[in-house]
């Protein structure tokens, strides 16, 4: 079991309870507990610096501002300066977390930068990348040498930034999975004239909305666009490799009306199928 520890950047306890603005980034405190009983740590007007907390094991009762919340392993919660604090394990089982408190000019630019919201809980899962972080704080606290203020500072926004970096990637991982239905269904049912967004959201279990704002953040395009996108892109294919009539390639890609597949194509490409067709042969003769 790794050895709890606590470090404190002066020697008065009181001193580290402060809010610095002569450097960037300050360190005040910091920390590993390792806890086998239950605990409760309750502070009603908070501190005067910010405070994160990344859980490793066990379960953690926290406040946030929807009140009292279960953490999991793999995720962290911050607490903002002047905001009340309170978290309590009172199960048997042991608590490990590691813990920070930091305080500076450009304090608030950094946890807003990295997307922390004051008692807002997010998720890191791969907490290695993190406490290897912490372990190289601890280090710096345990030199004290001449480097010690600039790489304080430095490994604690290493800290910040890759939590909002696992964020960000868990976020991203989770909306990709969430479209592979609806991606799939696109790519072949393009014969399908009316692909209802409705439907596609349905696929992946999510309301319209949120399915139309997920869509458009991964794919950059709205799914009426992209659905579009495609079918214009197939008809391109066609146009160029097969000898398919106009009448054919629009029923082929979902449109019975000829005439309107010609002006849907004329809009996006600027020529008629027929032009386009002409123009890319002439440009392989």
């Amino acid at each position: 079991m790794e050895q709890e520890r606590n470090y404190f950047l002066t020697y008065d306890i009181d001193g580290n309870n402060a809010c610095h603005t002569e450097r960037d980034i300050i360190v005040n405190c910091c920390g590993l507990e390792n806890l086998d009983k239950p605990f409760e740590t309750v502070r009603h007007k908070g501190r005067k610096d910010f405070f994160v907390l990344y859980l490793a094991s066990g379960i953690l009762e926290v406040l946030t501002d929807e009140g009292m919340k279960i953490i999991i392993p793999g995720q962290m919660i911050t607490y903002f300066p002047h905001t009340p604090c309170v978290y309590n394990n009172e199960r048997k089982e042991s608590v490990k977390y590691y813990w920070a408190h930091f305080t500076g000019a450009k304090a608030q630019e950094l946890v807003e930068k990295c997307g922390l919201m004051d008692r807002g809980i997010i998720d890191i899962r791969d907490l290695e990348i993190i406490t290897e972080e912490f372990r190289n704080l601890f280090q710096e606290f345990s030199k004290r040498d001449e480097y010690f203020a600039f790489l304080s500072a430095s490994l604690l926004t290493a800290i910040l930034v890759k939590t909002d970096r696992s964020r960000l990637e868990i976020k991203k991982a989770n909306t990709k999975r969430n479209l592979q239905h609806a991606i799939s269904y696109i790519h072949t049912a393009y014969r399908n004239e009316n692909i209802s967004v409705e439907y596609l959201a349905g696929l992946e279990h999510l309301s319209p909305n949120r399915f139309r704002a997920i869509f458009k953040e991964n794919m950059g395009l709205s799914p009426k666009e992209y659905i579009l996108t495609n079918k214009m892109n197939l008809a391109k294919q066609l146009l160029y490799q097969t000898d398919l009539s106009i009448k054919e390639i629009s029923v082929e890609i979902g449109y019975d009306d000829q005439l309107y597949f010609s002006r849907i194509f004329r809009k996006r490409t600027g020529y008629t199928p027929s032009e386009y067709k002409r123009i890319l042969r002439e440009k392989n003769m």
